[in-house]
C-alpha cells in the first residue's frame, strides 16, 4: 500500500510542476461549511447587522446584481 501512496504523491508533484511551468500558482481556499449547525443563524445575525443603512442596502443590491448571471 505504501507504493500506491508514493505513486499518487509523485503524480501530484508532476501535475503541480506542469502547472507551475504554465505560469499557474496553487491556491488553497477555506470557506464556511454551510451545512454546519448554526451556520444559517450566524448568517442571519450578520445580515441583520448590514441592513441598517441605505449605503449597506445599495452595496448588497450591487452584489446581488453582480452575482446574478442568469442573463
Amino acid at each position: 500500500m505504501r507504493h500506491a501512496h508514493h505513486s499518487e504523491e509523485t503524480r501530484f508533484q508532476r501535475f503541480r510542476a506542469r502547472r507551475k511551468a504554465q505560469g499557474m500558482k496553487e491556491l488553497r481556499l477555506w470557506v464556511p461549511d454551510t451545512k454546519r449547525p448554526g451556520f444559517a443563524m450566524k448568517m442571519k445575525k450578520q445580515l441583520a447587522l448590514t441592513e441598517g443603512t441605505s449605503e449597506d442596502r445599495d452595496t448588497l443590491a450591487f452584489i446581488e446584481h453582480a452575482a446574478d448571471w442568469s442573463d
